[in-house]
């Protein structure tokens, strides 16, 4: 796993969630919707129906977030502020993860055997070509990018709070409104591209 880490040069992954999540996950960590239920913590959820079927994991992008499903969420409710976690690329080592080259919901992916989505090799299918579309290098895409951006990987069980490595928000305000929620000793930051399309998008507007 670390040699295909190092091939495709992956420094970070991110998570997507409601800003006012924040404090639970600081002191808890990334629960799955599950171990919520277990150590009865009510979260703010982004997608009520799981049809990836994978309660038990956390969704997750390696360096730019699922855009598409990113946009959609917030379009949901306007009123509700949002961060992206950056996460330690460890996790790809010390946890069980399922490499999706698609989004995990689909039902393309859902139906896979989680088996045939672990592992080096699962990981490396996130990046190649994909038929139909165009090359890597048409797309224009660095090496560390799954090749479609909907490509996710679910992590099981908790992700530790040691894991988040910065919390970054879409403007200075937001930023403002939060920061003390985010301990001293943990990155906060504006990185307004996280909340834009990737550059890539205009290859994939037809795309479900």
């Amino acid at each position: 796993m670390r040699e295909a880490m190092k091939e495709f040069e992956i420094d970070y992954l991110v998570h997507f969630t409601q800003a006012e999540n924040l404090s639970s996950i600081i002191r808890h960590g990334i629960l799955p919707v599950a171990q919520q239920r277990s150590h009865n913590i009510s979260a703010r959820r982004n997608d009520v129906f799981r049809m990836d079927f994978c309660e038990d994991a956390t969704s997750t992008s390696i360096h730019f977030p699922n855009y598409r499903l990113f946009y959609r969420f917030r379009r949901n409710d306007m009123s509700v502020d949002w961060v992206v976690l950056l996460l330690s690329p460890e996790l790809l080592i010390e946890k069980q993860c399922a490499f999706c080259t698609d989004n995990a919901a689909n039902s393309n992916i859902s139906q896979q055997a989680l088996r045939d989505r672990i592992g080096a090799d699962a990981l490396r299918r996130m990046f190649d070509e994909i038929p139909g579309k165009p090359t890597r290098a048409v797309l224009g895409i660095p090496k560390y990018l799954p090749t479609n951006p909907q490509a996710e990987v679910l992590v099981f069980g908790k992700i530790e709070p040691h894991h988040i490595g910065a919390v970054i928000f879409e403007n200075n305000a937001t930023l403002q409104k939060y920061r003390h929620m985010v301990p001293n000793d943990l990155e906060a930051d504006v990185f307004e591209e996280f909340f834009a399309p990737r550059k890539d998008y205009v290859h994939w507007q037809r795309e479900a």
